[in-house]
């Protein structure tokens, strides 16, 4: 989009509008807003706003759709909560805020709880709000203290449309009876769960919400272990997203038995710990036939028999799910080398369009299978320990420029290739995507 100074143009960055003639031409309200709705870069917008009063008019909604703020580091001076002070100062804007991240350290808290009054208030006014993340600025879980809990409550209590709470602290029992007052709140994902109490906690507030849950997510998860499975099992029916993290103690075929309960399942976040032989789980008819998204975080095995284990409950998961994405991550940074093995069970998923396999030893033949196999693959992620097998990548064309000589002609938008001193990104893609 550009405007006049002085006889001059001036271009920015947000959109470029070209006219059809040099007659001066307004866009349609709705066009305008649909155009600047594909923008999410803060200062792209805040650009926008200030080139004239219509453009103001349609950035504002969503300049502030979304707000976030960091208390001070390690500074006696008063915090800086610039949007919510903006907030205040212009109570219109409330209506337009719909997401709100706190960055907030335990230090910071101590040092600032009085002055943090300001900032519950202003936050307690936001009606419209349907989400809400507190986390740590260094992501870090520090203990969330119960004044802390009560004051976010407090504020939350009136914002009747909020569904999702994100919470990257240690929570404990306590804390979970207190969030399980917000009624409408539907996804919850919790740093770390710090005992069988506070998932006993979990599971009467999963059981109180009306309709269920749509999504869980515990990336520490210290409270689950292979005692709480009949604990877990009543309360995932309902869940399109579940996401247990590291630290649980559920062997590999207990985690099966939980998903056995999950029909609705679309989106798996799990880390997987063994061994253990998987001996047999009655599946039943509809078993994972939604799971469209699904993320496995290993430690390395330290022998052949524990990976064909890991391969087959890879294969159990799988067998029956549509999936359109698929990552396989090391959480020891060991690298995994029977890729053969694992590319036999994703060759049957020829619908995958993200294939994230940063940590798998990939060879010439592995290499060229799998770019002839998946044939919808836009984003792709992956470790070369050669590189001289990157002659194979100069028959991939760059992205948006069809071509007959390959069958990802005009399909591949991001590459991403790891070796193991850098990182290769694809020339002329800007930045990696969020889910690769």
């Amino acid at each position: 989009m550009s405007r006049q100074s002085g006889g001059t143009q001036q271009n920015f960055r947000c959109c470029t509008l070209t006219m059809a003639t040099s007659e001066p031409q307004k866009l349609p309200f709705d066009a305008v807003l649909s155009i600047l709705d594909r923008i999410t870069d803060k200062n792209s917008l805040y650009e926008c706003a200030r080139t004239c009063r219509s453009f103001h008019e349609a950035v504002i909604p969503n300049l502030y759709k979304s707000i976030s703020v960091v208390v001070a580091r390690y500074h006696k001076s008063l915090p800086q909560l610039g949007p919510f002070k903006a907030i205040e100062t212009h109570p219109y804007l409330r209506q337009y805020v719909k997401s709100v991240e706190i960055s907030l350290g335990l230090y910071d808290y101590n040092m600032h709880r009085d002055r943090l009054v300001p900032l519950w208030k202003a936050l307690s006014h936001l009606s419209n709000i349907t989400s809400f993340t507190l986390k740590h600025p260094e992501d870090t879980y520090f203990h969330l203290p119960g004044i802390l809990t009560a004051s976010i409550v407090s504020a939350l209590a009136g914002c009747e449309k909020l569904e999702r709470l994100t919470v990257l602290s240690a929570i404990s029992a306590i804390s979970i009876e207190r969030f399980s007052s917000l009624k409408t709140v539907k996804a919850v994902r919790f740093g770390h769960l710090l005992s069988s109490q506070t998932l006993n906690a979990l599971g009467k507030w999963f059981r109180q919400a009306e309709g269920g849950f749509h999504t869980l997510g515990i990336l520490i998860a210290h409270a689950v272990g292979a005692g709480d499975i009949d604990q877990l099992t009543p309360y995932v029916s309902s869940l399109h997203t579940l996401h247990i993290g590291r630290n649980h103690g559920l062997p590999p075929r207990d985690l099966l038995s939980l998903l056995v309960h999950t029909p609705r399942l679309q989106f798996l976040d799990v880390t997987y710990y063994g061994p253990q032989p998987l001996g047999l789980v009655e599946r039943g008819s509809g078993y994972l036939n939604q799971l469209q998204n699904l993320a496995v975080r290993y430690y390395g095995f330290s022998d052949l028999s524990s990976s064909h284990d890991f391969h087959h409950w890879i294969e159990y998961v799988a067998s029956s799910s549509p999936l359109k994405s698929f990552s396989l991550i090391s959480n020891d940074r060991r690298k995994y080398e029977l890729a053969r093995e694992l590319l036999s069970i994703l060759y049957t998923k020829t619908e995958l369009e993200v294939l994230n396999i940063p940590d798998v030893l990939l060879g010439r033949s592995e290499l060229g299978t799998l770019l002839g196999t998946f044939k919808k693959l836009r984003v792709l992620s992956l470790f070369l320990p050669d590189i001289n097998l990157l002659v194979r990548f100069s028959q991939v064309p760059r992205p948006h420029k069809r071509s007959s000589a390959h069958p990802l002609a005009g399909v591949l938008s991001f590459i991403q290739i790891k070796r193991p001193a850098a990182y290769i990104n694809y020339r002329d893609i800007p930045a990696s995507p969020k889910n690769c």
